[in-house]
């Protein structure tokens, strides 16, 4: 049962949020009915931080008035239980045969999916009737099965580099290029140059590492591939040479405010910060008191930024610790488990770099997709453990 609940979940990441609360919901009903707690006990320091983090943005709920609700804010942190839950489901079913369905259900769910926002990027049509922007010259802003592009962007994004490896690991090997070749074009699609240069810096991070005899070769396809763009498309060439020159548009300098006023308050609120999803509801008087001529009222975009003005000082730190401790485990899985560790850990790099201009974290869609991917790591992490 729990083999195929995780399987639907993995089509839901790809698809729907409302199948992603659903099945991530079952799988942890079923899991925790088991009462083993052999991969906390394995992993103390991380509980420890995670409770920490827990704490924090408890703090923020109560340290200063909230606009927003208690349970819609710290409602959120429920991904440190589903992060458990995923990962002993993980621990619990893994085996080959196991991992060889994975692989082609997931390749097989990315490949529509990255395909789906092709057809939207191309064409502009979308049968779930959501709004989709034209860009220039006949090139649409995708969504995929989503209704929003940086969704779209950065769970693609997660999902192909975190199957990379392991799937062109597999055979046959043209099967393993085809999904990732249209999990990059799915990234292309949503017209997110934020994840675009993220996607990029975390594949020459591997080149550097492993295929240093690739890297010339890399460079010349990353440019090439930005000049065909450029000539074929509009769209693509004003975001590319935007890129290239260092133009910022409309969109960047909105960012450069709202950047500005998170961290003023942050150095209102250092402890304890202003609750985590508060900032949006307090931007309009920080807009007035910076003397910012803007109206647009959104997150931090900035993961960092999000949880620094969010939490303050005490939930920032129990944040960064987390996301490094998830680091330096994929990071060391590589010595047990190559494809699977390298690819995991460009995985959690993209969304990182991508996280500096975009506060993916907190993004239901994407966090799922982040969440899955963390469980992976610490089910493979106890498999390796096991087997030595």
């Amino acid at each position: 049962m729990i083999q195929g609940l995780l399987f639907f979940y993995l089509a839901a990441l790809h698809s729907s949020i409302a199948g992603m609360e659903i099945f991530s919901a079952a799988i942890m009903l079923a899991v925790f009915a088991r009462r083993d707690w052999t991969l906390l006990r394995q992993n103390r320091t991380l509980v420890y931080w995670l409770f920490a983090l827990i704490l924090g943005v408890l703090l923020s709920l109560w340290a200063t008035p909230q606009e927003k609700g208690f349970w819609f804010q710290f409602g959120f942190m429920r991904w440190t239980i589903m992060l458990w839950g995923m990962a002993m489901a993980l621990n619990t079913v893994w085996s080959e045969k196991f991992e060889r369905r994975l692989l082609s259900v997931w390749g097989a769910c990315l490949v529509i999916a990255s395909l789906y926002g092709v057809l939207q990027c191309l064409t502009g049509f979308d049968f779930l009737h959501h709004d989709i922007y034209p860009q220039g010259g006949g090139i649409y802003k995708a969504v995929g099965f989503y209704s929003f592009s940086m969704s779209l962007a950065y769970a693609i994004g997660l999902s192909v580099l975190a199957l990379s490896l392991p799937v062109l690991k597999s055979k046959p090997l043209w099967l393993g290029i085809t999904t990732c070749c249209a999990g990059g074009l799915g990234i292309l699609s949503a017209m997110s140059r934020g994840a675009w240069t993220a996607a990029v810096i975390s594949v020459l991070i591997y080149v550097v590492f492993e295929k240093r005899k690739w890297i010339l070769p890399a460079f010349v396809m990353v440019a090439a591939g930005a000049a065909g763009l450029t000539w074929w498309s509009v769209a693509f060439g004003q975001k590319i040479l935007g890129m290239v020159h260092f133009q910022f548009d409309h969109s960047a300098t909105v960012r450069f405010k709202i950047w500005q006023c998170y961290f003023n308050m942050f150095l209102d609120h250092p402890l304890f910060g202003i609750g985590l999803l508060e900032g949006d509801k307090l931007l309009p008087e920080y807009y007035a008191r910076l003397g910012v001529a803007e109206t647009f009222v959104s997150h931090a975009h900035n993961n960092f930024l999000q949880f620094l003005a969010g939490t303050g000082l005490f939930g920032f730190v129990s944040y960064c610790a987390v996301i490094f401790i998830m680091l330096r485990k994929a990071w060391r899985l590589r010595l047990s488990n190559f494809a699977w560790g390298w690819s995991l850990f460009l995985a959690q790099i993209f969304f990182h770099l991508g996280g500096l201009t975009e506060a993916n974290f907190i993004t239901a869609i994407v966090n799922h997709m982040l969440i899955f991917l963390w469980a992976l790591i610490l089910a493979l992490e106890a498999r390796a453990a096991h087997t030595l």
